[in-house]
């Protein structure tokens, strides 16, 4: 066979070979989803501790200043306050975060995909999860947790349950009004299902601060601190000693004040789930004790 001949043939059988590999490339190709895994931006604790929950925590190259993680992933800001260039050295492929109002999340489009999560409610908080479960490809575990949270927190208050104040001590001492708990909120909800009453009934617009005269009107059954400071007990004794002041209060005059402190206990990720029994118990406890 002469030269031409000879590289003619090659040429051909290259050709064919090139297009039986294009042929099963394209036949047996690998779904988008799973060419490479997913670079996420947490921008939420909520988000994170889902993330890890569902078994996705992988997936994240980086988290909110406010976020608990062990992997020490870079801080990027939060979902108010982001910082668009550290998200950027992130190289996401999908940024997260809770929905916030105002337009402080629309920048972060031109980086990557963006999606906001809702996350007030009992409803919400299932329904952003079973999201997450999709973004993620753990669909049934996120179909798992979401039922979950629905079936622990989305309970009506009991109506003869003792009428319960829950104010949040990490911030509220040497002021003249508290932040509490609001009763359509998620922690709100936790209060439900613990057995109580929110001793505010109202839905609250705005910010959930209340004075000292309307706590005095008010006068619940027992009042409960939720606190999150690292030190413990410790970080809300301070508001605890001005409530005693009080001395109107049936829950002073009872000695009804309790608290509950854990590092988890503000936030509204899977772990809230765990502090209905802790509630549940602190609020037994402070009832117990006689009226007089």
């Amino acid at each position: 066979m002469n030269p031409r001949a000879l590289g003619a043939l090659a040429l051909t059988i290259a050709l064919g070979l090139g297009a039986w590999a294009w042929t099963r490339t394209r036949t047996h190709a690998i779904p988008p989803s799973q060419v490479a895994t997913p670079r996420l931006v947490s921008l939420a604790p909520a988000v994170s501790e889902t993330l890890m929950a569902l078994g996705a925590g992988e997936q994240l190259v980086a988290v909110s200043d406010y976020c608990a993680d062990a992997r020490k992933l870079p801080r990027v800001g939060s979902a108010i306050t982001p910082n668009y260039e550290a998200i950027a050295r992130a190289r996401p492929t999908r940024i997260l975060a809770t929905q916030v109002g105002g337009s402080q999340l629309a920048p972060l489009t031109r980086i990557a995909p963006t999606t906001e999560l809702p996350w007030l409610s009992v409803a919400e908080a299932s329904a952003s999860v079973r999201r997450l479960g999709e973004l993620t490809g753990q669909n049934s575990r996120g179909n798992a947790l979401a039922a979950r949270f629905a079936k622990v927190l989305d309970v009506e208050p009991p109506p003869s349950g003792p009428r319960v104040l829950v104010l949040i001590g990490d911030a509220g001492a040497g002021t003249s009004s508290y932040w509490f708990i609001k009763r359509d909120s998620l922690h709100g909800a936790l209060l439900h299902a613990a057995g109580a009453r929110n001793a505010v009934p109202d839905a609250v617009m705005g910010a959930p601060r209340i004075s000292v005269e309307e706590l005095l009107r008010l006068d619940p059954d027992a009042v409960v601190i939720f606190g999150a400071d690292t030190r413990g007990p410790a970080s809300v004794e301070p508001l605890l000693a001005e409530l005693r002041k009080l001395e109107p209060l049936r829950a002073v005059k009872a000695n009804r004040l309790g608290a509950l402190v854990a590092p988890e206990l503000l936030g509204s990720g899977p772990a809230l789930l765990e502090f209905v029994e802790p509630l549940r118990t602190e609020i037994a406890r402070l009832l117990a004790r006689p009226t007089p």
